[in-house]
């Protein structure tokens, strides 16, 4: 009894610093995260030899305005901006640089009350500007409306393009946003008697995107389609395993892709 009457009281003994000392902080739990998905050998073959293909002036500053399509996350660490960084940096050093200015949940509404700090003041040469998914989605429970009716998405689109041109001497490109798949999206809004916000119908996409198309023109800018370039895959569910309205890394590469191809056709090398 005695010994185990002395266990106790000496675990429950606790140590007296002197004056002034300091107990050791207690260590902070750290959290690993996964490493970014290498991008696959094609892809980042093909982007090299799109770069080697391009001819951009010194000091080239490229911006990538967007929503969640655009930015990285914690499961998405590289999307389409870093990939053609990467692809622009072993050809140009860092004499051509790319941004990344994509924000979750945005709309060109939403777009324009950061651009001046996230895109102007980086004094951009070229801006992609990729939105509209955010702004095409209906909302519940009627699906009536969108989020941004069409005639705010118009005025705010060029509203947008107009403070980047006043502010900057960058040019400017209009990028269609994606095709989803619909029954995913569908059933996520709707299905089991669920009433979220639907994303990803097609005819909204495709209205919200030939808008789009047409401010471009209105403004001489140029437009990518990134809509029919998705339609056009042979599984698209497979680009979208989550919620139907975030591409996985192969839809990021596609869409990486394409913006070079664009890079390439406007600055030709000679």
């Amino acid at each position: 009894m005695l010994i185990r009457w002395l266990a106790v009281a000496m675990a429950m003994v606790v140590p007296c610093l002197p004056a002034g000392a300091q107990t050791a902080p207690a260590a902070v739990p750290t959290t690993t995260i996964a490493p970014a998905p290498a991008i696959s050998p094609a892809t980042e073959a093909a982007l090299a030899a799109l770069a080697e293909k391009t001819a951009l002036p010194a000091g080239t500053r490229i911006v990538f305005l967007g929503d969640s399509i655009t930015a990285v996350t914690t499961r998405q660490p590289v999307k389409y901006p870093e990939m053609i960084g990467k692809a622009l940096a072993k050809k140009y050093g860092d004499k051509a640089q790319a941004v990344n200015a994509g924000k979750g949940g945005d709309n060109v509404l939403s777009a324009m009350k950061r651009v001046e700090m996230d895109v102007t003041a980086k004094q951009p040469t070229l801006v992609f500007i990729n939105l509209g998914v955010n702004d095409s989605k209906l909302i519940a429970p009627d699906y009536a409306k969108n989020s941004v009716p069409p005639d705010q998405f118009t005025a705010g689109y060029r509203d947008l393009i107009k403070l980047i041109q006043e502010k900057t001497a960058a040019k400017v490109v209009v990028v269609g946003t994606l095709a989803c798949p619909d029954d995913v999206t569908r059933n996520n809004a709707m299905g089991k008697e669920k009433k979220g916000n639907y994303f990803g119908n097609p005819e909204q996409l495709k209205k919200y995107n030939a808008a789009a198309k047409e401010i471009a023109a209105e403004f001489k800018s140029d437009y990518v389609d990134l809509f029919d370039l998705f339609m056009a895959q042979p599984d698209l569910k497979a680009l979208f395993p989550g919620d139907g309205v975030h591409a996985n890394q192969q839809g990021q590469e596609l869409i990486a892709v394409q913006l070079m191809k664009h890079l390439a056709q406007k600055f030709p090398a000679k």
